[in-house]
């Protein structure tokens, strides 16, 4: 089963333009992990609130990863992030239609 990795972030006010910058940074360090299958980055600018969905082949993968790219992405937002980021892991599946 594969498995998507979840994170959010809560800006200070202004700083959605900083988060935009470090997601064209992370992007091709996520993208080139193994096991990588798709990113998604999201944001509610009224909220001050973005985050990741980066889905993975396996927890493996997923967790080989976060050990590397999580710490990276809380040193690149330290400054402009409101509070420490969310993560999370899932098991992702598929219901029957």
């Amino acid at each position: 089963m594969h498995c998507v990795r979840v994170v959010l972030f809560r800006l200070k006010p202004g700083m959605m333009e900083k988060y935009k910058e470090v997601t064209e940074i992370m992007s091709p360090k996520i993208e080139s992990r193994p096991g990588f299958r798709r990113v998604t980055f999201f944001t509610d600018a009224a909220a001050d609130e973005c985050g990741a969905f980066v889905e993975w082949e396996t927890e493996a993968d997923a967790h080989a990863a976060a050990s590397d790219l999580e710490p990276k992405a809380v040193e690149m937002t330290a400054d402009f992030v409101a509070k420490p980021p969310y993560f999370h892991q899932f098991v992702a599946y598929k219901t029957e239609e």
